[in-house]
């Protein structure tokens, strides 16, 4: 399905072309990267000219280990796939866009299918403030997105090595689990994923890294996902390190503390 996430465009505000799959269960598609196996999930938006097209946000993705031993990182259920669109300041109002939507996608259970999607969708272009769509749907589909530029304070990581060998570790002060994914275009990819330790005071969980296909570089650089589950509760963060980096995790306070008493008034 192919929807948009406001009711119209307004110039200069930007919105989001959504794809809602809802994947069969027991079988799964592959994440924007496949891992050791399978092929990457493969979105294509146009529209027209002087729109602005950005890159598609993938939901976050989960290990799956097939037959052979492979590792590769899947998407499960019904996913949301949200792609940003800018319109121009001075994009005529009255008027409706149009965009194409191509979707390439790789189903797999004991056998693997390929699923396509070529659709074109409109909508309006309107004046003033930016109406959301309704669709309850949306909510649940953005949690699944890894959130950009943040990673909570409680949450420690240290990066660090080599362009030809590195380490990535996550920590935190109580009892989590970690899983990274590293993006198609990342230089370094896992080599290995050493047990982590967990308990209700400390967790902490490292990578081994190595170089993509695409070589070794000057200086050291990763850009992924990083799975966080916290009892039933999983969250997804985009991080993007070039150059080492170390940051302790802090306690994490839930609610105001203790705040002063304030008498009453008389």
């Amino acid at each position: 399905e192919v929807l948009f996430d406001v009711q119209s465009f307004i110039p200069g505000k930007m919105a989001h072309l959504v794809v809602i799959l809802k994947i069969p269960e027991h079988w799964h598609i592959y994440w924007e990267s496949a891992g050791e196996a399978g092929m990457g999930t493969r979105i294509d938006v146009t529209g027209p000219k002087g729109w602005k097209v950005g890159k598609p946000r993938f939901p976050g993705p989960m290990l799956y280990t097939d037959g052979q031993g492979n590792v590769a990182y899947t998407l499960e259920g019904e996913v949301g796939f949200f792609v940003p669109i800018t319109p121009p300041d001075d994009a005529p109002v009255d008027q409706t866009a149009a965009f194409q939507v191509k979707m390439q996608w790789l189903l797999c259970q004991d056998i693997c299918l390929m699923g396509s999607l070529d659709r074109t969708l409109e909508l309006e272009v309107q004046r003033g403030t930016p109406k959301r769509n309704t669709d309850r749907r949306l909510v649940g589909l953005r949690k699944q997105l890894a959130r950009r530029g943040f990673v909570p304070a409680e949450i420690g990581y240290a990066f660090g090595g080599t362009p030809e060998k590195a380490q990535l570790t996550f920590s935190t002060k109580d009892s989590r689990e970690f899983e990274f994914f590293p993006l198609p275009d990342s230089p370094l990819v896992i080599d290995d994923r050493p047990e982590g330790t967990k308990s209700e005071t400390f967790s902490q969980r490292n990578f081994d890294l190595k170089p993509s296909l695409g070589g070794v570089k000057e200086t050291i650089a990763v850009q992924g996902v990083v799975r966080v589950t916290r009892k039933d509760q999983v969250s997804f963060y985009e991080i993007d390190f070039q150059g080492p980096q170390n940051r302790e995790p802090t306690k994490q306070v839930l609610g105001h503390g203790s705040l002063p008493t304030v008498p009453k008034k008389q």
